[in-house]
């Protein structure tokens, strides 16, 4: 027989056996920890991607607004040397008031040749109308305008009729209506409203807003710089970059 077989194990072996068996307790919670923290990892990368937003489906040709830009996305008005960028939501307040305090001298600057304004609608305050969405509904409709180069004085007239946050903002008709009023061809004009036809392009030109950087309404650009809204700093940045 062996030493093994008729002897108990010495000290030494002992102390080896123990040694032996921590090891191997020590392996095993390391590789335990390992693969705990790579299934961890994957979870969280899953998680991840999973809420991110989910990229936008390309624009088609037909779902450009007639006359609109197709790097910024917005609706375009005049052909002076002097570019304005109006950035606005149809249902932010403080954009109501700018409009009212500005829109003559635009106006007059877009009349006269000198101004070329680049007006991104956007719907940022959807969630704030009940049901959901009337930014977006009411700059589509601004898209239609477009169609029928009546953005401006449209824009204008959804400001005067803005609705109250938090309610269920202009129906339908209502949108329809202000277009007839100022001057669109009731037909054309109620198909492409009723057929959300530049819905896509308003999330686009949201998005936009926030590559250019613009995270709030109302942000007004004189060639490229913000200006402060109201009626004398406007027509001032106007003159000091007409020169």
């Amino acid at each position: 027989m062996s030493r093994s077989e008729t002897q108990p194990p010495t000290a030494a072996e002992q102390r080896r056996a123990v040694v032996e068996h921590a090891r191997r307790q020590r392996r095993k919670r390391l590789t335990l920890t390992v693969v705990s923290i790579a299934v961890t990892m994957v979870v969280v990368t899953v998680v991840t991607i999973s809420s991110l937003p989910k990229p936008l489906p390309p624009l088609a040709a037909d779902q450009f607004p007639s006359g609109s830009d197709a790097h910024s996305l917005a609706l375009v008005e005049g052909t002076g040397p002097v570019m304005v960028d109006v950035y606005a939501d149809p249902l932010c307040p403080a954009c109501r008031e700018a409009d009212l305090a500005v829109t003559d001298t635009l106006e007059r600057n877009v009349t006269s040749g000198r101004v070329t304004v680049k007006y991104h609608v956007l719907g940022n305050l959807d969630r704030y109308s009940n049901p959901t969405g009337y930014s977006s509904r009411a700059s589509a409709a601004a898209g239609c305008a477009a169609d029928q180069r009546l953005a401006r004085p449209y824009l204008h007239e959804l400001f005067r009729h803005q609705p109250p946050e938090g309610s269920a903002g202009l129906s339908e008709a209502d949108l329809i209506g202000i277009g007839v009023r100022v001057g669109a061809d009731e037909g054309s004009f109620r198909m492409c409203v009723e057929s959300g036809r530049y819905s896509l392009w308003v999330r686009h030109a949201s998005e936009q807003a926030g590559r250019d950087g613009v995270f709030a309404t109302p942000t007004y650009l004189v060639g490229g710089r913000a200006v402060s809204v109201s009626k004398d700093r406007v027509a001032a940045a106007l003159e000091e970059a007409i020169g």
